[in-house]
């Protein structure tokens, strides 16, 4: 197994990379899209050669990754794409359902009419793509609605959510490329729902569907990825934003 991919005709073909956030961002969509796949290892001598690059912004770039957790370094010191572990889905979708709920407790008293437009628009461009079968089309949108629904959540906490978001993309690509229908389907009819919650200004709703559409995300994908598998983390994280009712008992 070796790093090497193809960008011809590729929208990641970009020309005359000189910076390692340009580098981490080609290699980050890389490995999103399985062309640098789970245990690959990364010959810095070829990859900068096939990005025309030189090293010394590469090994940033690869430095980089590895704090996301993309990557990681072997004994040798040389460098290979992460694996991929049913755990670290698990914990990071535990954070992802804490931390959203909290950005979105935060954002919908915020939204306006023109921001739900751009939350709408979103939706309606999710729905388009999952119609012509364009997964990479669909996350370009699906990643705005919900950076849309946690802008009021600080810069350091939409950075660590961005991070963590960035783990489950890799599962959602194989889940969602192997079970296009079921994951769209149940998709749309969440997002709907949030934003449902979203227009009639009840940050509290909004925030537990999101959190329950977080949480059916990664049961699924863990279900279908190590069946198995007990998600501890990710029932508690739901019933920390999600607490029973207690007269439901009763």
């Amino acid at each position: 197994m070796s790093s090497a991919f193809d960008l011809a005709g590729s929208s990641l073909a970009v020309e005359g990379l000189e910076g390692p956030e340009q580098i981490r961002a080609i290699l980050r969509e890389l490995i999103f899209s399985g062309q640098l796949a789970a245990g690959t290892p990364l010959s810095q001598v070829q990859l900068a050669e096939q990005l025309q690059v030189s090293r010394t912004p590469l090994r940033e770039a690869l430095r980089m990754l590895e704090a996301e957790g993309l990557v990681e370094s072997e004994r040798n010191r040389r460098m290979r794409v992460a694996s991929l572990s049913v755990t670290d889905l698990e914990h990071s979708y535990a954070g992802r359902i804490v931390l959203e709920a909290f950005g979105v407790r935060m954002t919908v008293p915020h939204l306006d009419a023109e921001r739900i437009a751009a939350l709408r628009g979103c939706l309606v461009e999710m729905d388009e793509c999952a119609e012509r079968g364009d997964f990479d089309g669909w996350e370009l949108p699906h990643q705005r609605f919900h950076d849309g629904l946690i802008e009021e959540a600080g810069a350091q906490l939409v950075r660590h959510i961005d991070q963590l978001q960035s783990h489950g993309r890799r599962f959602r690509s194989l889940y969602v490329t192997r079970r296009p229908g079921e994951a769209w389907t149940r998709s749309a009819v969440e997002h709907e729902e949030i934003l449902n919650a979203c227009l009639s200004g009840d940050a509290q709703a909004a925030s537990e569907r999101m959190a329950r559409h977080l949480a059916q995300t990664a049961l699924t994908m863990v279900a279908a990825t190590d069946p198995g598998h007990d998600p501890v983390a990710i029932r508690t994280a739901l019933k920390t934003v999600c607490p029973p009712d207690p007269s439901a008992s009763h």
